[in-house]
């Protein structure tokens, strides 16, 4: 059931973005510092900070909150700024050794957002091509940072505060079947049309590969543990501007030969529903209505929100089986294998690595 909280942050953020402002009687009395709690958790207080600005003076909550969620704010820009300064230098050491980085998810996808700076950052997630060996390589010996290779699909190093991940596969091509059948069109549409940021050397995916690509990645933080209202917020501030652009025909065959159509269509039904998108050009949205707020209580209130406990590998295997097999509706709705095989090419994939039992 969802909270009252979150009932709240979810009218406030739909009367933002629909632009159809906010009914008071729908909201009515609630806990200012519960729906503030519940925006952190879900890392959107930088968006709520955005809503308050537009809300009419008797919804303004007390000084104190106010200025509590200011700071907050403010923390969030700071770690921004840091974030690009630190793509800023490292797009320009890869240029200045030959090579071109395309970033994936993070910076690219705050541009979408009304105000950037409020969109919480992570990792720097960076493709390299065939020239993924060369360039960390490069980082090794000409900025002496140790590389990593102990993950399934990417190398990580740590640079001027922030974890990067250089993927030499767009997906995890070792634990499904057809992943990489999928790898492969993914990076085919990544050798094709790129934009150039604002960050100069630093170029974004075009807008046909995103949507393959996050709906893939949403479904994948979905599937194995939680995904946020942020990410759901990602995707339809994404959709909202470029869902005219997509070339509907292509990505939407691509999307069912995945497996992950059903889920693809609730997500946009959640965006429109709860969170006041209306997007331009996409396709119909089949609903199904359990599904939908079967997969937004979810998000809201996530079943597996403890880490597992890695002190011991009994304990961290039982609670991954667990969680897999309690996930297993989740699971049917993003991917096109089985579970049984999922399952299957999971275990053997932790087998030839087994350092990522810990991912």
């Amino acid at each position: 059931m969802i909270s009252r909280s979150a009932s709240v942050l979810l009218s406030l953020i739909r009367g933002y973005v629909s632009g159809d402002g906010f009914v008071l009687n729908e909201i009515g009395d609630f806990d200012w510092e519960g729906v503030i709690r519940l925006a952190r958790e879900q890392e959107v207080t930088g968006l709520l900070s955005d809503v308050m600005e537009t809300m009419p003076s008797v919804l303004i909550p007390p000084k104190d909150i106010v200025l509590s969620l200011a700071g907050q704010v403010c923390c969030i820009e700071q770690a921004y700024e840091k974030y690009q300064l630190a793509l800023a230098s490292l797009s320009s050491f890869y240029a200045e050794n030959g090579f071109r980085m395309v970033l994936l998810k993070g910076y690219g996808l705050s541009l979408d957002w009304p105000s950037p700076s409020h969109r919480t950052m992570g990792d720097i997630d960076v493709y390299l091509g065939r020239d993924w060996r060369r360039a960390d390589m490069a980082v090794s010996e000409k900025l002496d940072i140790i590389v990593k290779d102990e993950h399934e699909h990417h190398t990580t190093f740590n640079y001027h505060g922030f974890l990067v991940e250089n993927h030499y596969d767009i997906i995890d091509t070792r634990s499904k079947k057809y992943a990489l059948k999928f790898d492969m069109v993914l990076k085919e549409m990544l050798h094709g049309d790129l934009m150039l940021s604002p960050i100069p050397n630093c170029y974004l995916p075009s807008c046909d590969f995103n949507a393959v690509f996050m709906i893939r990645h949403l479904g994948q933080h979905f599937s194995g543990c939680m995904m946020t209202l942020r990410q759901v917020l990602d995707w339809g501030f994404f959709m909202k501007r470029y869902s005219s652009s997509v070339k509907w025909d292509i990505v939407l065959k691509l999307i069912d030969e995945m497996g992950i159509l059903s889920f693809f269509n609730q997500v946009n039904a959640i965006c429109v529903d709860y969170l006041g998108f209306d997007f331009d050009g996409c396709p119909e949205i089949v609903r199904n209505t359990v599904s939908e707020e079967r997969i937004l209580e979810d998000v809201l209130n996530p079943r597996f929100t403890v880490k597992a406990p890695y002190n011991s590998l009994v304990l961290v295997l039982w609670y991954k089986i667990h969680r897999f097999f309690a996930n297993k509706w989740k699971r049917t709705l993003v991917f096109k294998e089985s579970i049984v095989e999922q399952f299957l090419y999971g275990c053997w994939a932790h087998v030839r690595r087994w350092r990522t039992i810990k991912d």
